[in-house]
C-alpha cells in the first residue's frame, strides 16, 4: 500500500492487526508523510498536533500504526514524517508511542508491550510524572513541551523559572 512516498507498507492481518513494512529501512529513513484533516476533537486514530488540534488520517494507513514504549517509528515535528527511528526488519510491525503525540488519550489503556522500560498506563503525556516526561524529551511533540513546562513551572525541558529544583532534569 503506497503511503505517500516510495516506500509501501502493508497491513497484518487478523488477529495480528497493525501495519508492517514490505522492505527493510534504515534508522532515519522518511517512511510516508502525515496527512488527513484537522479536527478539534480527538479520534481514536488522530494524532495530536497543538491544543484542539488533531489529524485524522482519514483514508492514510497511518491509522494502523500502534503503540510501543520502544517504538521503531518516530514523527519528525519538523517535515510531519514518518522516519524510523531504528533499522526496521521487512515484515515487522510498526510502532509509535502514542505519549509522545497525545497528552490525554481518547481511549487510555494498558500497555503489554514487555519492555523493561514500559510507561504501564497509556492515559496522554499530561498524566506522566515529571520523570517520565523527562524519558520522552528528544521524541514528544511541541505542543507537549509546553505541556510539561507549564505543569512543572518551566523546569523538565529547560525553562529558567525561578521554581525550579536542583533535583529537576533539565537540557
Amino acid at each position: 500500500m503506497p503511503c505517500g512516498t516510495n516506500h509501501a507498507l502493508h497491513p497484518a492481518t487478523r488477529p495480528k492487526r497493525g501495519l508492517r513494512a514490505l522492505r527493510a529501512e534504515k534508522a532515519g529513513a522518511e517512511l510516508f508523510r502525515i496527512d488527513g484533516v484537522v479536527l478539534a476533537t480527538p479520534t481514536r486514530s488522530s494524532i495530536q498536533i497543538g491544543r484542539a488540534m488533531h489529524v485524522d488520517p482519514l483514508t492514510g494507513a497511518w491509522h494502523l500504526i500502534e503503540h510501543s514504549c520502544s517504538p521503531n517509528l518516530l514523527i519528525d515535528f519538523d517535515r510531519w514524517v514518518w522516519r524510523a527511528a531504528r533499522d526496521i526488519a521487512a515484515g515487522e510491525r510498526l510502532s509509535v508511542n502514542y505519549l509522545t503525540t497525545e497528552a490525554e488519550m481518547v481511549v487510555p489503556f494498558d500497555c503489554r508491550c514487555a519492555d523493561s522500560g514500559c510507561f504501564g498506563r497509556i492515559a496522554g503525556f499530561a498524566h506522566l510524572d515529571a520523570k517520565a516526561q523527562w524519558r520522552l524529551r528528544g521524541h514528544v511533540a511541541p505542543h507537549l513541551r509546553r505541556v510539561a513546562d507549564n505543569s512543572s513551572g518551566g523546569c523538565i525541558f529547560g525553562g529558567r523559572s525561578a521554581s525550579c529544583s536542583r533535583s529537576t532534569p533539565m537540557i
